[in-house]
């Protein structure tokens, strides 16, 4: 049983190895042209996110900081550096994490 159970692992390592290694038809891959025209500029989003990000930096700005209206912040404090966050996350997360895996788990124990 214990040889049994060391090849079927192996066999299994073996085909999820030459498995991952599959070749995709010429007709799966997506044209330029059409990725060319997408309605959504990405690359303006991108940078606007990483200015948001930029503004929310604590302490001594780095000299890279494009945000003109911001000077150093909490010089006084014992926690300089790092970024600015309500804290929320924890108080958000937690509670939507229980409330999605009850309603998954409902779904998988009573079906539809």
């Amino acid at each position: 049983m214990k040889n049994f159970r060391r090849v079927l692992a192996g066999l299994t390592a073996a085909v999820l190895t030459f498995g991952s290694a599959v070749v995709f038809p010429s007709g799966l891959k997506a044209d330029k042209a059409d990725a060319a025209e997408a309605p959504f500029n990405y690359a303006e989003a991108l940078q606007k996110s990483l200015f948001f990000y930029e503004a929310q930096q604590a302490g001594p700005l780095p000299e890279w900081n494009r945000v003109t209206w911001r000077a150093d912040s909490t010089m006084s404090d014992d926690v300089l550096g790092g970024w600015y966050d309500a804290g929320d996350h924890v108080k958000f997360n937690l509670p939507m994490a229980y409330s999605a895996t009850m309603l998954a788990w409902g779904i998988y124990q009573y079906g539809d």
